[in-house]
This record gives C-alpha cells, structure tokens and sequence, in this order.
C-alpha cells in the first residue's frame, strides 16, 4: 500500500476510534442518565411510599385519638351514669329513711295521742257521774283567771276542794270543751234525787244522790270580789244558766235570780 492508503487507513481507524469513543461516551451519558434516572424515580417512588406511609400512619393515629376520644367519652357517660344512679340510690334511701322516720314519728305521735285522749277519758270518766240522766262534775272549778291561762279552766283535784269563785260571765265562757253550766230544771232534779248536809274530808257542804251514785257541793261560801270568801263552811252559791245560781246551806236549798259578785262553779255535760 501508498503511504496515502496507509494515512487513510490511519485516519479511518482513528474516526472508528473516535466514533467508538464517542458512542461509547453516549451509552455511558446515556446510562449514567438513565442510572441517574432511576434514582431520581426510586427517590421519589420511596418519597411518595413514606409520605403515604406517614398519611397512613397520621390517619392511624387519629383513628386511635378518636377510638380513645370515644372510649374516654363512654368512660365518662358510664361513670356519670354511675354517679347518677349511685345518687339516686342514696336519695332513694334517704327518701325511706325520711319515709320510715316520718311514718315512725305519725305512730309515736298517733300513740302520745291515743295515751293523751285514754287519759284525758279517765280523767272525764273520773270527772263525772250522771244522776237522773244528767251527767256532771265531780269537782268545781279552777283556773282560768291568769293572763297565761287565758280562760282556760280546768277541774280542782279533790271532791271537796274549794276552787275560785268567778262571775256570771266567766262561769259561761270558760267552760272546758264538752261542758256548759247547768239549768233551774237540772238543778230541781239533782235535789229530787236525794239530798243532805254532810262533810267530806273534813269540809262541809251537801250530798246529792242515792247509793253510791252521790256526788259532793263544797259549802264555798261565796265573794263580792275575787278574794276573800264569805260564809266559807256554812254556804253555797252556784252559777246556773237563766241569770241565776243555786244556794244552799244546812237548812236550806233555793234557786235566786241574780248575776251579781262571784260564785262556785259546778258544770254538766253538753
């Protein structure tokens, strides 16, 4: 070969060479690209896994705070409910023992009263015996003049006792409940069933009635004011109905028209 195929054949090699290079250099660009490519894909690929991954797990996480949110709110409706009834159970208790002790009070109250009202019948059934159908007082009467006891009288403790004179007006108004001052007509028929001068427990006065169906008049005397007594032992002087009272002494039994000073009081039942 010329030395001007030999260049040529130089040269050719050398564009083979250089071409090879050349494309050997553009598959590396290339893969060095598509290398750096794909890392750019798995980057984002595993960028867009994590961020998933982390939106998952941020949804997990609520979920559960909501699940908590939830327990915790039926924790707290359950433990006001708990509440609620154990508040219930106690005002109910309270309620019966209110109920119980209210009903406890009503019975020994109903009892005090059933005692008060059998003694207070005793004391009535002790307090009179009925002559001729007319029921009266064994005893005079008491009380009632202060300003504490406002009227309210009751009855002396003995057949025999005195008690205090009162006017016309008093013995009509301060009656205990039950009893009223007897009539002209009573009166008659108590004498009529028997009568005398007698002494009981050492004080004089009259017996009415027959038996042992009698009862007693302390001879009180009488007073034209409300202290001393006058004729104490040797007369009686009673308020009756009709304007008038009944007097006695040993020798005598009358009714007077009269509504004047301050006399016994003897009472009959209404």
């Amino acid at each position: 070969k010329s030395a001007e195929d030999l260049r040529q054949d130089v040269e050719a090699k050398a564009i083979v060479e250089q071409q090879k290079n050349e494309e050997e250099q553009r598959l590396a660009e290339e893969a060095k690209l598509l290398a750096e490519q794909q890392k750019n894909e798995e980057e984002q690929r595993l960028a867009e896994e994590a961020k998933l991954l982390a939106e998952q797990q941020r949804l997990e996480a609520e979920k559960q705070t909501e699940q908590a949110n939830i327990l915790a709110k039926q924790m707290r409706v359950e433990e006001e409910a708990r509440q609620i009834a154990e508040q219930q159970r106690i005002e109910g208790e309270r309620r019966i023992l209110a109920e119980q002790t209210k009903l406890e009070q009503e019975k020994r109250l109903a009892a005090t009263r059933k005692a008060e009202e059998e003694e207070k019948e005793k004391k009535i059934r002790k307090e009179m015996i009925t002559i001729n159908g007319v029921t009266w007082a064994t005893r005079n009467l008491t009380g009632g003049i202060s300003r504490r006891e406002k009227g309210q009288a009751s009855f002396v403790e003995n057949p025999n006792d005195y008690g205090i004179f009162y006017t016309y007006e008093e013995a009509k108004t301060f009656c205990p409940d039950g009893w009223r001052l007897p009539t002209r007509e009573e009166i008659q028929n108590l004498i009529y069933a028997g009568n005398k001068w007698t002494t009981l427990n050492g004080v004089n006065g009259y017996q009415f009635g027959n038996g042992n169906n009698v009862i007693f008049f302390p001879a009180a005397g009488h007073a034209y004011d409300r202290g001393n007594a006058y004729l104490a032992g040797r007369d009686g002087e009673y308020w009756i109905e009709d304007d008038s009272y009944f007097r006695f002494s040993s020798s005598s039994l009358s009714t007077v028209k009269d509504t004047h000073n301050y006399k016994s009081v003897r009472y009959v039942r209404k």
